[in-house]
């Protein structure tokens, strides 16, 4: 998704879910591993975005502002896109002249 805003703009607390991956034993062609990254550009170049987890067992890793399921052998990562172990909080804050 790409959005072109011109006035003010706070994202505070947007959760995204389903950062997860699966294991296919049976083909391996079919494992995946999911991974995000949020960025914001202004006028004056990169807009720091803050990513956090929300559980305290995520599932995922973060790296600056990506957000990457955490692959583990011989284990069905497939889960609910509701589940707090794979969902990353974004946030940030931007002003315009």
């Amino acid at each position: 998704m790409e959005y072109a805003l011109q006035k003010r703009v706070v994202l505070e607390d947007i959760c995204l879910y389903g950062i997860e991956m699966k294991q296919n034993t049976s083909n391996l062609l079919s494992s995946w591993v999911y991974s995000v990254s949020i960025f914001a550009i202004s006028q004056c170049g990169r807009v720091p975005v803050e990513l956090s987890y929300v559980s305290e067992t995520p599932a995922f890793t973060i790296i600056g502002q990506t957000a990457r399921a955490n692959f583990r052998a011989g284990v069905d990562g497939d889960l609910r896109h509701t589940d707090p172990i794979q969902t990353v909080l974004s946030s940030f804050i931007q002003s315009y002249p």
